[in-house]
């Protein structure tokens, strides 16, 4: 059984959350976010994430919020699961 060493594995919700201002959970997702950034925690999620993510973003508000959440996630480690 092959084990992770990570902080804090994240799922599209969570995105979805943060870059969409209208989302029920954005404000309580930014205040983690922030912690997560002031801490320097470690961010995984997979490939699969990334890419609803951006359909998400995509269909809720058009292209320019999924390009963007493209363009900031290379910050994020993503785990290949």
């Amino acid at each position: 059984m092959q084990t992770h060493n990570f902080d804090v594995f994240l799922d599209s919700d969570a995105f979805v959350a943060l870059f969409l201002q209208d989302d029920a959970h954005h404000s309580r997702v930014a205040h983690m976010f922030a912690h997560i950034v002031s801490e320097r925690i470690s961010i995984v999620t997979s490939n699969q994430v990334i890419a609803e993510t951006a359909t998400v973003l995509s269909h809720k508000c058009g292209q320019q919020p999924a390009c963007l959440f493209f363009r900031k996630s290379p910050a994020v480690s993503k785990c290949f699961c």
